[in-house]
């Protein structure tokens, strides 16, 4: 949809997982959408370059996540939404799909 806008399918996988879930790692957001994982790190770092994105290590993972700082984000944001809202049903639903909290340690367990 946004990906002739953005420069490839990377691009607009990028931005609709970290809109529906605000961070995200390389490996995480290629096995989602089905793109290498090369071409998603490189995109990743694109949109870190431009500000759009920030990213820190959580053990030897790097996540990203939006900069609050980036002076648009929140018309961006905004964009994203009616982007994600126009989605197929479809293919909005795998979004709601995907579970990223972990389950509960002792969810098996009888008391």
């Amino acid at each position: 949809m946004i990906d002739k806008l953005f420069g490839g399918k990377s691009a607009e996988a990028v931005l609709l997982f970290l809109y529906a879930f605000d961070e995200g790692y390389g490996n995480e957001i290629a096995s989602f959408s089905g793109i290498s994982l090369n071409v998603i790190q490189k995109q990743l770092l694109k949109f870190e370059d431009a500000g759009l994105f920030v990213s820190q290590n959580k053990g030897k993972t790097r996540m990203f996540m939006w900069n609050p700082r980036y002076y648009f984000i929140n018309e961006f944001k905004a964009f994203l939404k009616k982007v994600f809202m126009a989605l197929p049903k479809n293919e909005m639903k795998k979004y709601y799909e995907l579970r990223k909290r972990p389950r509960k340690g002792d969810k098996s367990k009888k008391t």
